[in-house]
């Protein structure tokens, strides 16, 4: 399997999911990584946007900041 046909059938998979499914997951992604030592240790995280049906980080974000972590996100010009 090639890595175009992985990203496509990822892809497919992910828009399959519903919003709560997706929002769970997202909660999720969320508590395991504020367990990891890493997280716990940083000062500056960063994170994407999400966009569709990819995991949620709105909340990852606003919680992050709450724990007086610095935020980081990329821009992508056209």
């Amino acid at each position: 399997m090639n890595k175009e046909k992985i990203r496509k059938d990822i892809l497919q998979r992910r828009l399959s999911l519903s919003s709560e499914e997706i929002k769970n997951k997202s909660n999720q992604i969320f508590l395991n990584l504020v367990k990891t030592t890493e997280f716990l240790n940083s000062q500056n995280i960063m994170f994407y946007v999400a966009t569709r049906s990819e995991a949620q980080t709105e909340e990852m974000i606003k919680a992050s900041l709450k724990m007086g972590k610095r935020i980081f996100v990329p821009i992508i010009l056209p």
